[in-house]
Order: C-alpha cells, then sequence, then structure tokens
C-alpha cells in the first residue's frame, strides 16, 4: 500500500485495538470461550475433547455434549487458526492459577487482535482496491467503511464473523475479479479463491450459501473446468481439517456442535427446523434489517446505498452485480429464517457480518454518483453521521447486548455511559485511567477519522467546515431521537442489565440496581 493507505490502514487498527481489553474482572463471552478452549486443548493436550480446559476455566456455558465429553459447539475455523498461536505465545503468556494453560485474557486478547482485528482492519482497504470507480477516493471510502460498518464493533471480539467475512471477500475478489492476471495465473488463483472459501465455511458454516452463489457465478461466466476444479480442490482440503473434527467429535463429518448443545434453550432452537432455521418470516427479516435491537441497516444505514449502488454497478458488470444480489438475498433469507435471529448477546445481526464486505463495492458506486452533486454529499454525510454515531454507541461499553432489550443503544449503551461505565481497555488496564475518558478519546479519534474519511470522498470548497458540522449535528440528533423513542425499561430488564454490568466487572453499580424498589 501507499503511504496514503498505509497510514489510514495504521489509524483504523490503532482503533480497533482499543476495545480489546478484557481482563480478569470480565466474565469470559460464552461465544468466544469455546473457541479459547479448543485451541488451548489442541496446543496443550493434542486434544479436541475440552474435558480438562473446561475443569482449569471453570466454564460450562456454550459447550457441546456428546458421550459424557465436552467440545466446542462452534465452527472449529477460529479455533484451528488459533492452536498454533496459543502453543507459540504459551513459553511468554503468565499461567492460568497452577495450570498449565495460559491466562485466559491475555491470549484471548491477542488471539482476538490477530485473528479478527487485523483481518477486519485489512478488510475495507483490500475489498475495495482496484474495484471501484473512485480511484484516489477508494482509501478514504475504506477508512469511512472501517468506522461505521458492523465490521467494527465485532472485529473486537473473538467471534467467527469478521474472520468469514474476510475469507468470503477474497473467494470473491479471487474468483470473479483478476482481467489479465486471471488469465495467466487462472488455476493458481482459482485454487486459493476455493482455499478461502474453504476456510470461511470452516469458520462460518452458513457461508456456504455464498460459496454455493460464487460457483453458480462461476459457471455462469464459462469458467474453464480446470479453473472449476481448482477452486473445488482448494475448498475441500482447507475444509478437510474441519470435516475430521466434526468425524472425531460428533461422529460425523456433516455433524455439528449444534446439534448437541449442552443448554436446553439453546438445544431446542437448534432442533427447530433444519438447525435452527425455519422458513424466513416477515417478522424476523424485519428484525435482522431495520429493527433497533438487531438490524443491520439500523445500526449502519450507510448500507443503505448498497441497492442503488448494485444498479449503477450493474451498468458495467451486471454479472457481478447479479452475483452479489443474489448472494446478499439468499444470506439475508438464512438469517430471517433463523429461529434465534436475535443471535443471543450482541449487536446489529451478526449472522449477515459476512456478506457486509461484499457490499462495499456497491455502496462505493453509489457514493461516486451522489458524490457530484451538493445534495447527495449532504445525503452520504448524514448517513455516514448516524452509522459512526451507532457504531461508537456499541463498542463504548460492550458489543455483547442482552438479546431481552428492543433498543440496546438507548436502553443500554447511554444509560451506562450516563452512569460512568465504559469499554473494559488495555488503557485503563495499563495506566489507571478512567474507562470513561478513554472511551471519549476513542470517540473522538473515530469522529475525527471519519470527517478526514468524508473530507477525501466528498469534494467541496467548504468541505473541512460543513463535514464535521455535520457529523456532529446528525450524530448527536440520531442520539437523541433513539434515546426519546425507545421503549421504557422494565424492572426485569433493569436486572438484565445488572446482570450484564456484573459480566463486565462493574459489580457495585450491578448492586445498586439490584437494591432498589421494585
Amino acid at each position: 500500500m501507499k503511504a496514503g493507505p498505509a497510514l489510514a490502514f495504521a489509524a483504523v487498527l490503532l482503533l480497533y485495538s482499543a476495545p480489546i481489553g478484557g481482563n480478569a474482572r470480565v466474565t469470559p463471552y460464552p461465544n468466544e470461550m469455546p473457541r479459547i478452549l479448543l485451541a488451548v486443548s489442541l496446543a496443550a493436550d493434542r486434544s479436541i475433547r475440552l474435558d480438562r480446559a473446561v475443569e482449569a476455566y471453570g466454564t460450562e456455558e456454550d459447550l457441546a455434549l456428546r458421550d459424557g465429553h465436552a467440545y466446542c459447539d462452534k465452527a472449529p475455523g477460529v479455533s484451528l487458526a488459533a492452536a498454533p498461536i496459543a502453543w507459540a505465545s504459551a513459553p511468554i503468556l503468565p499461567r492460568w492459577g497452577e495450570t498449565r494453560y495460559p491466562d485466559y485474557w491475555p491470549l484471548r486478547n491477542l488471539l482476538t487482535w490477530l485473528l479478527s482485528a487485523l483481518p477486519g482492519a485489512l478488510l475495507p482497504f483490500l475489498s475495495l482496491r482496484g474495484r471501484t470507480p473512485l480511484a484516489a477516493g477508494e482509501p478514504a471510502l475504506a477508512t469511512l467503511l472501517a468506522v461505521t460498518t458492523p465490521i467494527f464493533a465485532y472485529a473486537t471480539t473473538l467471534f467467527g464473523h469478521v474472520p468469514a467475512a474476510a475469507l468470503v471477500a477474497a473467494a470473491w475478489a479471487l474468483a470473479l475479479d483478476g482481467g489479465r492476471e486471471r488469465r495467466r495465473h487462472g488455476q493458481v488463483r482459482m485454487f486459493v479463491a476455493g482455499a478461502a472459501a474453504g476456510l470461511a465455511i470452516a469458520t462460518e458454516y452458513p457461508t456456504a450459501i455464498l460459496m454455493a452463489v460464487l460457483v453458480g457465478a462461476m459457471i455462469a461466466g464459462r469458467r474453464g473446468a480446470r479453473e472449476i476444479s481448482a477452486f473445488a480442490v482448494g475448498a475441500f482440503l482447507c475444509l478437510l481439517p474441519a470435516l475430521a473434527h466434526n468425524a472425531l467429535a460428533f461422529g460425523a463429518p456433516w455433524a455439528t456442535g449444534y446439534a448437541f448443545k449442552a443448554g436446553a434453550r439453546d438445544a431446542a432452537i437448534h432442533a427447530t427446523g433444519f438447525a435452527g432455521i425455519a422458513l424466513p418470516s416477515a417478522a424476523r427479516l424485519f428484525g435482522v434489517l431495520f429493527s433497533a435491537s438487531r438490524g443491520l441497516l439500523f445500526y449502519c444505514p450507510l448500507l443503505l446505498l448498497a441497492p442503488p449502488g448494485l444498479v449503477a454497478m450493474a451498468r458495467r458488470d451486471r454479472p457481478g452485480a447479479l452475483a452479489l444480489a443474489a448472494a446478499c438475498c439468499g444470506y439475508g433469507l438464512f438469517a430471517g429464517g433463523f429461529v434465534d435471529w436475535k443471535g443471543g448477546w450482541g449487536a446489529a445481526a451478526r449472522h449477515l457480518v459476512p456478506i457486509v464486505p461484499l457490499l462495499f463495492v456497491p455502496v462505493a458506486h453509489a457514493v461516486a454518483g451522489l458524490r457530484e452533486r451538493a445534495a447527495g454529499r449532504a445525503l452520504v454525510a448524514a448517513l455516514a453521521a448516524v452509522s459512526l454515531a451507532n457504531a461508537i454507541l456499541t463498542l463504548a461499553v460492550s458489543p455483547n447486548f442482552p438479546a431481552s432489550f428492543e433498543a440496546p443503544l438507548a436502553q443500554v449503551a447511554v444509560p451506562c455511559l450516563r452512569d460512568g461505565i465504559a469499554m473494559p481497555n488495555a488503557l485503563t488496564a495499563a495506566f489507571g485511567i478512567h474507562p470513561l475518558v478513554v472511551a471519549a478519546l476513542w470517540a473522538a479519534a473515530a469522529s475525527a477519522l471519519a470527517a478526514w474519511a468524508l473530507a477525501g470522498l466528498l469534494p467541496s470548497r467548504r468541505r473541512l467546515v460543513w463535514i464535521p458540522a455535520t457529523l456532529v449535528l446528525c450524530a448527536a440528533a440520531s442520539v437523541a431521537i433513539q434515546w426519546e423513542a425507545s421503549p421504557g425499561v422494565t424492572r426485569e430488564q433493569e436486572l438484565v442489565r445488572a446482570w450484564y454490568l456484573e459480566r463486565l466487572g462493574e459489580t457495585a453499580h450491578a448492586k445498586e440496581i439490584w437494591a432498589r424498589p421494585r
């Protein structure tokens, strides 16, 4: 990368790194714990059974049980990638008590940075590179997308969504783009694309939907039999370790940990329909797209530019636009059919995160058309401002919002900030700086970076004045409207928020809520 994009990427990576600061006061997140237990079991015990690690770390959340043994209930891709890191870092990390296992939080923070934050920060820059009509504006748009989309929130967690999104984007770009380079190194390129596709499925099983659309687009694009075969071989070889894990743990390569959930509620959900997926419903589709609880477009209205962007993209690349539309619609129907569409504790329709980078190119086409007119520039800035405000609120405390809240940004994040509670972070742990101060400086840095990106993206004589003003006014108006429009918090929800605070290590605030009269 040139100096400009390199500096922008470095700034984004710093922003992504700040919220990665879990510590001993914080209760491990259930979605992350089994991934880390499998990684340390592979590194320390040379086993996929988690029994010894479960006993050492003292957790029983989000596990799979079969024949009296504990296993990871997630797709194993992240854990398989994390195991060599856990093994290599073992000599330098502190021990977990008297055990031979590494201290949980230092290992978790290291793995999150390497496997989620780093690829997440790279993702917008590599996804847009040479694929949009913006040319010189690509680094600015990549920076803007990095701080306004749900990639920002989930790059600070060790979930599978951002690693899978990076792999999906790589497979898509390698298989469908390339020009002369594709023709010159067709089979090698397709093998690498297939490898990325196999790893994506091993990391997030539902991405198989996207890969099926990709193969269909390759066939429709008249790829040769050798290229498609190279893709298939690469996908199979990189999916093979996950299939072997499933065969050893659950009795068959196609069996997954979701069928052996230890928790009764989770087991009931995944026993419904096909692995917890039924026919899509209007209510669930609205929930994952527009609701204040988890709606992707509510959290990031900047992605509303994707549909008109697809229309503009189709004028230059009709097959590519159709493939993207089919992939996003198919994945949206999957999310709208998932019985537990909220996905437990979380934010911003986490199951849809793997398609977010596929939307970057259509958004770029839409911005390229809108930036030529004053009204279009104002629309882009306003959508970016609301998306930025929501991204900051999502991370300012913790992106793991309880599912019982209809509007968690207003019902959880804002009250916590008002009470002086902010995100756990490394600066607080290292230097004792109050978390609220760190969060305020971090939010200011994210806002300044977004303003810089918009100034470079939207040509205007007075952009250094109206762009910061638009960001501040639209973001403030968005938060105020959400606060006024959010439903009142019930006593039961207040008790859930107390539990949420206790898991963040804020026991004093939690006790205060519990002590309030009913």
